[in-house]
This record gives C-alpha cells, structure tokens and sequence, in this order.
C-alpha cells in the first residue's frame, strides 16, 4: 500500500518539473528573439517569395479553391501541399483577420520564428528523454536554436517549407523516442497510437519537403545506438517510414528529372560530390563564417578542378579518427546521424537546386540535431556551471554571428551584395541586382549585370530574358531580339520569351521569322489575344492572307481592338472582300476617330474600289485631306492615297500634282513603287479615275 504523502510527493515533483521546463522555453524563446527579431520587419525577397507567396495565385486569393488546387496538383516541379497549406493559411489571415489586399511580410517572418522555437523546443524534448540531465538537453537544444547556419531557414520566408517539414520530423521523432526510452527504463507505454500517430507526422514531414525522407534511417540510428535498443525493437517503423519516402523520391524525381538539369554529375563521380558536400556542412557548423545564399558549389564546378573537393578531406579523416580511437567512436554515431539528415541532399541523387549549388545552408537545419545530441551528450554529466557557461557562451558567440547573418536577408539589395561578397561567381546574385536596377529605371546598370551574369555563369535562359526585355526598353531592340532568341533556344516553352520575341521581330519587320515562337505563343496560351494579333499580323506580312484573316478573327474574339480590326481589314481586302474590309474600316475609326492610318486605308478603297455601289469619293477624299493635314510630315503612301481621292471627284490636275510631289520624296531603291505611282499618274493625266484596290 501506497504510503501517507507519496502521491503528493509525485505531484510536487511533476509541479517542478513543468516549472523548470516552463523556464526552459521561456529562455529558449528568449533567445530566438534576441537573435532573430530584427527579421519581423524584412521584406519579401525576389529568391522564390514571389514564386511561392506573392505571385502563386492559390496562395495570394486564399479561396477555398485555391487550398483544393495546392493539394490537387504539382507546383513549380514539386508537390509539397503542405507547406502551400502553411503559406495559404497566413494569405488568409492577412486577407481576412488583418485586411491587407496581400500577403503580410511581418506576418509571414513572424511565423517562421513561431516554427523555428517550436521545432527548437522539439528538439529540447527529443534529448532530455535521452540525456540524464534536463540542462543539457537545454544547451544542446540552444545550439541548435542559435547557430548561424539555421539563419537562412529562419530569415527566408520560401523556407517556411523547410522550417514545417522540420517539425513535423522533430514531432514524430519525439513520439517515439518517447516510447523507445520508456521501454529502456521498464516503464508502461502505448505503442499503437505512437506508431500512427508518428507515421502521420512522417506522411505530413514528406509532403512539406522531401528532404524529411531522411527521417527513418535518422530514428534507426538514434533508437539503437542512442537509447540503446535492438535492431529487432528498432526497424519495424523506419522500414514502414522508408516505404513511404520511397514514393516521395519517385514522384519528386518525376517532378524534376535530369532531363530538367543543366549538367548531371556521371554516376562514378558522384560519391566525390557528396563527400564534399558532407565536408563543407561540417567545416561550416565547426567554422560558421562565411554564410550565404549562394555558394556556386555546382557539380561542375567541383569536378573541373578536384581540388575543390578539399573538404571531402574532413569527413574521411574525422571518420577515421572516431572510429579507430575506442574512447571517441560513441561520437562517429553524431558524424553518422548528421550524414543521414543530409543524405537526400548531398548530391548522390540529383536535384534541382544542383544547376545554382549542391549546398545550401537551409539543407543542414534538421541536420544540426545532430549537433544539439552530441552537445547535450558531451554536457550529460558536467557540472552546473560548466553547463551555464557553455550555454553563455553559445549565445554570446551563435546569437552574435547569428544577428550579423540575418540581417543580410534584410531585403534583395543586402542579400544578393552579400552573395557576391562570398561568390563572385554567382550569375544568380548578379542576375537578381539586375532586376533590382531594372525597377529602378537604372537601365544601364541592369544591362551591365545581366552581362556579367552571363559572363560568370553558364547561359541562362531567364537571364538572355531578362537582358532582352531591358535592350528593347531602351529601344535596342536589335541587340534585344538577339537575347530573346537566345533565351527561346534555352526554353521553348516560356511563354513570355515566345511571345515578347514574336513581337520584337514584327517591331523590326521581320515578319517570318516571328511566326515560329508566336506560334509556340498561341500553343502555350490560346487566350492570349495580342499573342494571335501579332501571329495574325506574321502571317498577313507574308501573303498568308487566309490564315492571317482566321487568326485575326480568334484575336477579335478575345479582344476587341482597334489596331486589330485594321490588321483584319487589310487581309480581306487582299483576299477582294472589299465591302468587308470597309465595314471592318469603318468600324476601327467608330472606335479610334480620326486614326490617320485607318482613315487613308479607307479612303484608299472608297476612292479605288471597282464596284460604283461601293465607291464613294468625296468621302474619300474628306478622310485624305484630314489624315495628311494630321500627319506631322507627308509620306509617300499618304500622297498616293490623296491622289487617289482627287481622281476619284474629278480634280485631275490636283490629283497629277499630288503624285509629282510623291515621285520626288522616292530614293533611288524605290524603283517598283516608282513605276506604280507612275503608270497612276498617266490615268489621272487621261483623266481618268484609278480603279483597283491593289497597292
């Protein structure tokens, strides 16, 4: 029988216990904000904010429709519905709850701090049910909250992915690591709900990023040489979690597959690559200068010169010292479980990140676990002060590092000066403060930038975009169709690179050559309806009048403009629908009066069209003389058409000096326009009429 006070006892005990670990995450939260607060009042960044908040139209509209549509189907080559959920779910607070007409950037960094305390205070959880000592879980939980390589996770809105996925892992880790550590000490536990409940936070992980596929082999490695249980105990639920991951990897290869990257790493090498990339998170978490959001580690980059791959050198020499000196071998299980936190991304399977870089600071978050276990482990039986002091000293040197670092994500101008500080090499850094001086209207130096992009990078189909679109803002569109078509070669399915080329190519009347990507244009959006004006505007050029009159046709039905309607006339009036053509005509100047070109293209028919029923001089005539009184300088096609519509009433000497002064403003080159414009003036000199709408 229980004696007198024990329960009470028990109480006490479970009071203090809450109260210390009410402590803890008050400290731990404490540091967070010291550290990060700063990152409240940054900017949404043009790094993929915009692709994956400001400018994904599910997230921006936060409907209901919106939410079924980011679970229905891939995005931007990944299928991660639950981070779209997180991002849908702050749009709609900041539609709904704040009343802002977009997506809140304080609301947004301000969750990202909410997700990193949890998923540090997660972390907290999963090492005091391994280490004795409640303040070393503490410690080792503070060095994961603070350390610098976490910055990019936590500053960078687009990482909410990682930071949602990262505690759905920590959470379903900490569920059974719950259960494992309780079997080790005899204690009762329910295992069913544990296992489902876990296995749902695994499915919940993988659908935030990919990248939690690491998770089973991380459990196996913790369950069995941490908390110490057999492989039997251990590997039926990694084994289940392993099958789930593998029809992740399946469908995230379909999603991006190597047909999708620039340059592949042969299969030989890639054992090379991953070992310097292991290397480099190791050098980075030990020496944490240096950070940024863009390294340039590519696999090319690697294997043109060997000897870039010098922190491969760190692993192999650190894992043979762990391992053959007995006294340090508990620690190569810490270099172990870090390895397999970083597994699906260290290169040995391709990804899309690998065209910019194989590393990448967010790609170590959960990874850093594995340091929060070793710190607490190495603290398990230090004394009280030694424990304080290495936790001020985290965060007198992490907290600095960690501030200075964050607020180079301030906003687009700090991060990507930051990035060429540490990567000169990088086209994305130089590619992106193009853009930034583009918006500025600093037109010159977008152009420089864009250049040097090039220079420093391989050829990237945005950057010839982008490069193209400044030269034809500055009215060089010869250099800038050069770029367009050079970014259409790259990728053929841009839709804005098919149709801003087809346009640049009418604009400098090359006509045919703009009818391929405006085709490819309509193809990829047949809504567009500048797209099918300026195809039908191609084809019209070449004599396609049929086509052109077809196309033209779909371009009114989608719009109704005016400079279309024109184009639109003067294919049926080539195809002899004349009485059509004037109808199209006259409606172009209901809808733009006093258009000068319409005007002389309908005076030009009602003065020259055979069928007396249609021909109507005096207005002719009316519409020449009020276009060329509009025009600011006469032109020889204006003249003729005057002409035309003096014959047209009868005043023939008026009409033959109308055509005089026409012949006189031809070169030397105009020798066909000559003998058209002559063989006119010999009818008005009989006194005749032209008749025939032919130019």
């Amino acid at each position: 029988m229980e004696a007198p006070g024990a329960a009470d006892g028990d109480l006490s005990g479970v009071a203090t216990r809450v109260k210390q670990r009410l402590v803890y995450a008050l400290l731990l939260a404490a540091a967070i904000l010291v550290t990060f607060q700063q990152v409240r009042g940054f900017a949404f960044l043009t790094w993929d904010d915009n692709i994956n908040v400001t400018d994904h139209a599910a997230v921006v509209g936060a409907s209901f429709d919106g939410l079924a549509k980011v679970w229905r189907e891939p995005y931007a080559n990944l299928y991660v519905p639950v981070a779209y959920t997180w991002f849908w779910t702050l749009a709609w607070i900041s539609k709904n709850w704040l009343g802002n007409a977009g997506p809140s950037a304080v609301l947004f960094h301000g969750a990202n701090l909410a997700l990193h305390f949890l998923c540090a205070w997660f972390v907290f959880r999963i090492l005091a049910r391994i280490v004795a000592a409640e303040r070393a879980a503490f410690v080792g939980a503070l060095a994961f909250a603070l350390h610098p390589l976490v910055v990019e996770s936590v500053a960078w809105v687009t990482e909410a992915r990682g930071l949602t996925s990262a505690l759905l892992a920590f959470a379903a880790l900490d569920l059974w690591i719950t259960r494992a550590t309780a079997e080790t000490r005899g204690l009762p536990v329910r295992v069913a709900w544990r296992a489902v409940l876990a296995t749902m936070l695994f499915a919940l992980a993988l659908l935030a990023k990919p990248q939690a596929a690491a998770l089973p082999a991380a459990l196996a490695l913790v369950d069995h040489f941490v908390v110490g249980r057999g492989w039997k105990r251990v590997l039926p639920l990694p084994l289940v979690w392993s099958v789930l991951a593998l029809g992740v990897f399946v469908l995230t290869k379909a999603l991006q597959s190597d047909e999708t990257l620039r340059f592949s790493a042969p299969l030989w090498s890639r054992p090379l690559v991953a070992l310097d990339a292991l290397g480099f998170y190791v050098w980075k978490t030990l020496v944490p200068l240096g950070l940024a959001a863009d390294y340039g580690r590519t696999p090319e980059w690697l294997l043109a010169n060997v000897s870039h791959a010098w922190p491969a050198l760190i692993v192999v020499a650190g894992a043979v010292i762990l391992y053959t000196r007995r006294s340090l071998r508990r620690w190569s299980v810490m270099l172990a479980l870090f390895a397999v936190f970083l597994a699906p991304v260290l290169g040995l399977i391709t990804f899309g990140y690998q065209d910019i870089s194989t590393v990448a600071d967010r790609y170590a978050y959960t990874a850093l676990f594995a340091v929060a276990l070793a710190v607490a482990l190495a603290l398990e039986r230090a004394a009280n002060g030694v424990q304080w002091t290495v936790a001020a000293l985290i965060v007198a040197l992490f907290a600095t590092l960690s501030t200075r670092q964050a607020d180079t994500w301030r906003d687009n101008n700090s991060l990507f000066q930051r990035v060429l500080e540490v990567n000169p090499r990088s086209w994305k850094a130089n590619s992106n403060l193009a853009l930034l001086a583009t918006r500025a209207r600093r037109l010159d130096e977008a152009v420089a930038l864009y250049r040097r992009a090039l220079d420093v990078g391989p050829s990237r189909w945005i950057v010839h975009q982008n490069l193209g679109l400044v030269l034809c803002q500055q009215q060089k569109f010869v250099e800038g169709e050069v770029e367009l078509a050079r970014s259409f070669a790259l990728r053929r399915e841009n839709l804005d690179v098919a149709a801003a080329l087809g346009s640049v190519r009418l604009s400098i009347g090359k006509f045919a050559e703009a009818e391929e990507p405006l085709r490819v244009a309509r193809e990829l959006a047949p809504w567009r309806a500048d797209v099918q004006d300026c195809l039908g505007t191609s084809l019209l050029a070449q004599g396609k009048d049929l086509e052109s009159i077809q196309v033209l046709r779909a371009a009114l039905a989608l719009r109704d403009g005016p400079e279309t309607r024109k184009n639109l006339a003067q294919a049926l009036m080539l195809t002899g629908a004349v009485r059509e053509s004037i109808d199209e005509l006259r409606l172009v100047l209901q809808k733009k009066p006093a258009w000068a070109e319409a005007e002389l293209d309908l005076a030009w028919l009602l003065a020259t069209v055979d069928d007396d029923a249609l021909r109507n001089g005096a207005e002719a005539l009316a519409l020449a003389e009020r276009a060329v009184a509009a025009s600011r300088a006469g032109s020889v096609r204006n003249l003729d058409t005057l002409a035309a519509a003096q014959a047209a009433v009868g005043r023939f000497e008026a009409a033959r000096a109308t055509c005089d002064e026409a012949l006189s403003m031809l070169d030397a080159n105009a020798g066909a326009m000559r003998e058209r414009i002559e063989a006119r003036r010999a009818a008005y000199a009989r006194n005749e009429a032209w008749r025939g709408v032919a130019r």
